[in-house]
């Protein structure tokens, strides 16, 4: 049985709203709003992400457990807001894990312009000292957005 978190819709609500005010610098400059299309609704839905971003590709490992990528999975049109700018791409999810550990060491090489990895990559350029460890790949799924 999943554990429930009574206080995280109030603290997602909270961080939307500093992610869309002049204030989003205090939430760190590696959250973002993911705005996207309900499949059920068709309304226009949103969702705070922890993200790497390498020029136009943005890169979040977001929890399984979460729904809200399932509007997303099979490709879609979103708008992220970052540091306070709107931005328009095309976002695609990965849920196979062996994929997932694999673009994502990619990509985070990328970043450090392939000679570091894992927790060796804090380089200056926004890279989370806390990336995740292989065996938190099972339980996440990788969504990469295209900035138009």
């Amino acid at each position: 049985m999943v554990e429930k978190k009574p206080l995280k819709p109030i603290s997602d609500y909270l961080v939307r709203m500093i992610l869309k005010s002049p204030f989003h610098m205090f939430i760190g400059n590696k959250t973002a709003l993911i705005e996207f299309t309900s499949r059920q609704s068709g309304r226009v839905a949103c969702q705070p992400i922890r993200y790497l971003r390498k020029d136009n590709v943005i890169q979040a490992l977001c929890e399984k457990g979460k729904d809200w990528w399932k509007n997303i999975n099979d490709g879609a049109p979103v708008k992220l807001v970052l540091d306070g700018k709107k931005y328009q791409g095309w976002a695609e999810v990965i849920e196979e894990t062996d994929k997932i550990k694999k673009e994502w060491q990619i990509f985070v090489r990328s970043l450090a312009g392939g000679s570091l990895t894992g927790k060796e990559l804090d380089n200056g350029e926004g890279v989370d000292e806390n990336l995740p460890e292989t065996n938190q790949f099972g339980s996440s799924v990788l969504v990469t957005i295209q900035l138009s």
